[in-house]
């Protein structure tokens, strides 16, 4: 098994549960699986980021893949999208499968009928008459959740066009649809929200790339924090809180005292409380005259809250801000 397998390989029992949260990334779709005689075997929940890895050293050999990557892939995905964000898509997603299912059955049943008499223009009638039932229903469907859908900018007029692709798609194969979107009418989309959707992000560019890790110093069950080289410092990942905010605050003086300057990069932190922020505040305070602490990739978020309480102007403090996703 090669080491770039084993990093993406995700790792949790499939089908996944109704109640699973074993994965901060996962993002619930459901699945309808057919036989090669096209006879429903049932339907599942599947993750909207799961594909089939091939493994290089045995050829024909393949494994469940996250095309997100590994851990800290996914947590840096999740950084950049915005976890709040990816709970309006799950709570969207759910209340799509609900009122898309019996469309989907009535579908199903209706492809099967014409495939199996293709000289049958009735049935082919029928089988467009509930695309276009369908088609209308979804509409509906958009036009109600329009604002939830914009405010993670998925505009509801091109995924509108891409269900009814998809759909369209599907009734004229055999196989039953898994739920994926073609990639190619994804362009109307941020990448952002195209990864919502199912394709994964683009690397970043390099000088978005974060700092180069050079070890851990510190790790409990929510937060991470390694040395960095090019820029010197620390590199926080995960979720930072009134638990281990005490460590931060040791950990981030302690390295200060080092040199005196130090960055300390955000892009990897998914949650904050005030906690948190004032422990960052306060190593900064403790640092000689002269001294600063430069927080890079600042969320948005994070940073109206410091702008609130008062923290935003700290002299001891330089920030670099973190644009939010559009």
């Amino acid at each position: 098994m090669g080491a770039q397998e084993t990093a993406d390989r995700c790792p949790h029992p499939k089908p996944f549960a109704p109640d699973f949260a074993g994965c901060p990334a996962y993002q619930a779709v459901a699945f309808t699986a057919a036989d090669s005689m096209d006879r429903r075997l049932g339907t599942w929940l599947t993750c909207r980021h799961l594909s089939s890895g091939q493994a290089e050293a045995q050829p024909g050999r393949f494994y469940p893949k996250c095309s997100l990557g590994g851990t800290a892939e996914r947590q840096r995905w999740l950084a950049r999208v915005r976890p709040e964000r990816l709970e309006v898509v799950r709570v969207l997603q759910e209340e799509f499968d609900r009122f898309s299912e019996g469309h989907r059955e009535r579908l199903s049943a209706a492809r099967k009928e014409a495939q199996a008499a293709p000289a049958d223009w009735e049935r082919r009638q029928e089988l467009d008459r509930l695309l276009a039932e369908h088609g209308k229903a979804v509409a509906g469907f958009l036009l109600a959740r329009e604002e939830r859908f914009e405010d993670v900018g998925l505009p509801i007029g091109p995924l509108h066009d891409l269900i009814a692709e998809a759909s369209s798609a599907g009734s004229r194969t055999r196989r039953a649809s898994s739920g994926r979107l073609d990639e190619d009418s994804l362009l109307a989309f941020s990448a952002e929200s195209q990864s919502f959707l199912g394709r994964a992000l683009p690397a970043p560019r390099r000088e978005e790339s974060g700092p180069e890790l050079e070890s851990t110093i510190y790790s409990d069950a929510t937060l991470e924090i390694a040395r960095t080289t090019n820029p010197r410092g620390l590199a926080l990942r995960g979720e930072l809180d009134a638990s281990n905010a005490d460590a931060v605050f040791e950990v981030i003086q302690r390295e200060a005292a080092r040199d005196g300057e130090l960055a300390v990069d955000l892009s990897g932190v998914l949650f904050c409380d005030v906690a948190g922020l004032r422990a960052i505040v306060r190593a900064s305070e403790r640092l000689e005259p002269g001294q600063r602490l430069h927080l890079r990739q600042l969320p948005a978020h994070l940073e109206k809250t410091m702008q609130i309480v008062g923290w935003r102007s700290t002299a001891s403090l330089q920030v670099t801000s973190r644009e939010p996703p559009r």
